[in-house]
């Protein structure tokens, strides 16, 4: 009787390892598949700008230019407004 109740016993922790261990591996597909998923929608955004600023290159400069953001600069010595010329301002933060 004892020998077949560790039987069971080590048939059971076996399958629980296992069922475990198949758990496991599912959460590892999943986390390569989102990651397979980033990386190739970050290789499109990389080609899309890419592409936008061999069709129009002069376009962000402009936009950056004619929208200076007043606490973005684009210099690392400047640190006022007042010491910052067009150009080092022209940067532009989402909000």
């Amino acid at each position: 009787m004892f020998i077949v109740a560790m039987t069971l016993a080590v048939i059971a922790m076996m399958g629980i390892y296992a069922l475990q261990m198949a758990s496991t591996e599912v959460k590892t597909a999943g986390y390569i598949r989102q990651q397979l998923q980033t990386q190739y929608l970050s290789v499109y955004g990389v080609a899309a700008a890419t592409q936008a600023l061999n069709n129009n290159p002069q376009i962000y400069a402009t936009v950056l230019a004619s929208q200076p953001d007043t606490g973005c600069y684009t210099l690392y010595q400047i640190s006022t407004q007042a010491t910052a010329n067009p150009q080092s301002q022209a940067c532009h933060r989402s909000r």
